[in-house]
């Protein structure tokens, strides 16, 4: 069985010049969405986990946390990694209420899942609605709240620069909507606002408060464009919050290219019940 959770890993690299250390890091921080312990093989925990060979070289590297307690759910964990506050102290304990965008490009025809193939999803949103007297919330992280830019642009001294790339979550017509990762202090932010996307060969996505419609691979979309921010950083110390939405549903089967093991027992137009762990999978 698959427990949902979120595991986030943070990398900082410190730059040299002429041999000489920088003296402020870049950091690098990385948030995978539904993304257990359970499923990574440099824990030990799952049977047999699937292949994650840069994420195994760099829980090797560097520092895994084996005693932890985390918010196993979107919205409360990225206000608690973006504030440092518990979810009773921001308000944020359940998914922030999705809102609706921009109609998406037409869904390619060589995409998985094929157009009209039901979504697999366990639960959810659902599950909760027909608790008596459950409310969703709608709210999302309020201005008010000091975040992590924040506190990068509140040291000018030090030089950095802030990005956003990738899920966010945290946003409702309250606090911006598509402009809340440029209000709470990133100075650039490009990715999805929603808990998902309901296709991941076909999505909305949003570039400093400008919407897009795009088709291609989006976890693919969201990596090139941290690498090409960085690489216009240049000798300037920088922050990034990089944050996948994969393992999260919608389920699919990612293009080959992107697969470290052999998932050709997977239908890539349809997605059976019985093997939904299998592009759950495939999908880390």
């Amino acid at each position: 069985m698959r427990y949902p959770g979120i595991v986030a890993a943070a990398f900082i690299a410190t730059a040299t010049f002429s041999g000489v250390a920088q003296a402020a890091p870049n950091i690098l921080l990385i948030i995978g969405d539904d993304l257990g312990v359970e499923t990574l093989a440099s824990y030990g925990l799952g049977e047999n986990p699937p292949k994650t060979a840069t994420l195994d070289e760099m829980a090797r590297q560097g520092m895994r946390f084996k005693n932890f307690w985390a918010q196993p759910v979107c919205s409360p964990t990225r206000a608690t990694i973006i504030t440092g506050r518990y979810g009773f102290r921001t308000g944020i304990g359940f998914p922030v209420f999705s809102l609706d965008l921009p109609e998406v490009p037409e869904i390619p025809e060589w995409a998985s899942p094929a157009p009209g193939a039901p979504r697999v999803m366990a639960g959810g949103i659902d599950y909760f609605r027909r608790i008596p007297g459950f409310d969703l919330p709608r709210h999302g992280l309020i201005l008010e709240e000091y975040t992590l830019p924040m506190a990068f642009n509140a040291n000018p001294d030090l030089g950095y620069s802030t990005a956003a790339i990738g899920k966010w979550h945290l946003a409702d017509i309250s606090n911006g909507w598509i402009e809340h990762p440029n209000r709470v202090g990133f100075e650039h932010y490009s990715g999805l606002m929603n808990a998902g996307p309901a296709h991941f060969f076909s999505w909305n996505k949003i570039i400093n408060g400008e919407v897009t419609g795009e088709i291609g691979y989006a976890p693919v979309d969201k990596t090139d464009d941290a690498i090409d921010w960085i690489a216009k950083q240049g000798d300037e110390p920088w922050f990034m919050w990089f944050a996948f939405n994969l393992p999260h549903v919608p389920l699919h089967l990612p293009p080959e290219d992107n697969l470290q093991s052999d998932h050709s027992n997977l239908d890539s137009k349809e997605i059976a019940e019985s093997d939904r762990e299998g592009y759950f999978d495939a999908m880390i």
